[in-house]
């Protein structure tokens, strides 16, 4: 659970993410999207109440140091970058702090397609650029769980299918995903599971295609009752 206030953000939110799989999670804006990847990373807070597992382990009461280590990583909706520093030093800052060794360096930035850009400093970086930079940068802590927040927003057509692509490539080195995203086609596409939250509740877990047919997810993104509900992946 998570409250500002008296407005209660997250309540009552299950969901688990089981193997190395690309997860999708999707919701109405104010649904608690964003809220969650921040309570699971601690960054830059974590839950009232409740209990976070990974591995195993609990993790709700740990630093955010602590859970990275572990092998939590993340991106945000906002670039957060250091633009006179070079590509390669951006991806350093955080690496050296938990002692990654340098092939994790240089599988980053290959699988981003900026390897191109190791010494380029990041403030002379395309916006396309910066958004495999903020990917790369969490990819260079070597994570088992990747937390995604919108990587595809303000991204050309072209864009975004390279990106999935990025999704792709990190997915097949073993790593599991979760993807926050609002170009649902997308990301349907890309997902083994997807749930969804409003209201900051799930309303609906499991494969894509059921999920998206939702006659209860239809109603919280546009109100009233779905009829004939049919679709495909």
């Amino acid at each position: 659970m998570k409250s500002f206030g008296s407005l209660k953000a997250l309540g009552g939110v299950s969901f688990s993410i089981e193997g190395s799989i690309i997860k999708g999670l999707i919701g109405p804006n104010g649904s608690g999207k964003s809220v969650l990847l921040n309570v699971i990373s601690k960054v830059p807070y974590g839950p009232d109440e409740g209990v976070i597992l990974f591995n195993g382990e609990r993790i709700d009461k740990l630093t955010p140091q602590k859970i990275c280590r572990l092998g939590i990583a993340r991106t945000f909706q906002t670039t957060m970058f250091f633009p006179s520093l070079t590509v390669e030093q951006n991806l350093l800052v955080g690496a050296n702090s938990i002692g990654v060794k340098r092939e994790i360096i240089n599988e980053a930035l290959n699988i981003t397609s900026l390897q191109g850009k190791r010494y380029t400093k990041a403030m002379n970086l395309s916006v396309f650029e910066v958004k495999k930079l903020m990917i790369a940068t969490a990819l260079a802590l070597d994570p088992k769980l990747l937390l995604l927040d919108e990587p595809l927003g303000g991204l050309s057509e072209d864009e975004v299918s390279l990106t999935l692509k990025i999704i792709h490539e990190i997915n097949a080195t073993g790593r599991a995903l979760l993807v926050v995203e609002h170009k649902l086609r997308e990301l349907v596409d890309i997902c083994k599971e997807l749930f969804v939250l409003h209201l900051g509740h799930v309303i609906a877990d499991g494969p894509p295609e059921k999920v998206i047919n939702s006659a209860e997810v239809f109603s919280a993104y546009f109100g009233g009752e779905k009829e004939n509900v049919t679709g495909s992946k």
